[in-house]
């Protein structure tokens, strides 16, 4: 049997990933003991993985940044522009490509697949608070006041100006701050959230025995709706998910991860009774 290394490659440039933002939350990140124990981000990714590819022994591999290096300089890739990837075997006996029972991220697609995971508003992991405006509230406020007043009055048939005290209730509006309303928009991050959540969709299409990268990426793009719900998502958000990867990620620029049928009713449409996409549901 002859075996021949292919690195699988979800690629990516970025300007930059936030490595100091891994320690957002009191959680142990998804590689921080290394290979030999499964963590329970990695876990449930493989759930997903398994079911979707028809398997029970595939597993999910986060590293950190200096594993994913070592891995970089074995496999000959940049551990910057690639997020993962799986290797595949020829078989010389049954004329087909197999996979290793296994696919590695790297750091960052592991990082956002699990703050994804972990959030218990998934929706707030693409709306972030920017700022906030206050609120006011007008208000009536009310004041006695009282007056003294020179008056005349006729006492025993004699006009005499005496003074008297007058009581005056006057009424003022005033605007009174009364809270915040927060000012959302789209987190600067979500873009590398959306690469994350396809990198898991796209490397297990290549553990299913695809070997092309461009229909690995239309496939993982139209399951990227299944690993969002797999991870918490509503239906609703986890179509918005789809969508928004399709108009962020899935363009021409891509190269080899992109195929002009890739399309609604197109010849990689794996929903065609479907008008959703590319969530087809």
């Amino acid at each position: 049997m002859r075996w021949n290394y292919i690195p699988a490659l979800a690629a990516i440039c970025l300007a930059g990933i936030l490595a100091s933002s891994a320690a957002a939350d009191d959680r142990e990140l998804p590689w921080a003991s290394g290979q030999a124990v499964v963590s329970p981000f990695e876990a449930t990714a493989a759930q997903w993985v398994n079911r979707v590819a028809e398997r029970q022994d595939l597993q999910v591999i986060c590293n950190g940044n200096y594993d994913w290096g070592v891995l970089a300089a074995q496999g000959g890739f940049d551990p910057a522009l690639v997020w993962g990837y799986v290797i595949q075997r020829f078989n010389v006996k049954t004329f087909r490509w197999e996979a290793h029972p296994y696919t590695h991220v790297s750091e960052a697609g592991c990082l956002y697949a699990d703050r994804f995971w972990a959030a218990p508003d998934k929706t707030l992991t693409k709306n972030c608070q920017t700022g906030s405006t206050p609120l006011y509230e007008d208000r009536v406020i009310t004041k006695v006041k009282y007056q003294w007043k020179t008056v005349k009055k006729r006492v025993k048939g004699t006009v005499k100006k005496v003074r008297v005290r007058n009581r005056v209730v006057v009424d003022t509006v005033v605007s009174v701050k009364v809270g915040e309303e927060p000012i959302h928009s789209i987190c600067t991050d979500w873009p590398d959230t959306l690469f994350a959540l396809n990198t898991f969709s796209h490397e297990t299409m290549h553990l299913r025995g695809v070997t092309s990268e461009s229909v690995a990426e239309c496939w993982g793009m139209q399951l990227m709706a299944q690993v969002a719900i797999h991870f918490g998502a509503t239906p609703e958000f986890a179509r918005e998910i789809a969508s928004d990867f399709l108009t962020t990620w899935y363009n021409p620029s891509r190269g080899e991860y992109w195929r002009a049928d890739c399309v609604d009713g197109g010849s990689l449409d794996l929903s065609p009774a479907s008008t959703s996409w590319p969530a087809g549901y």
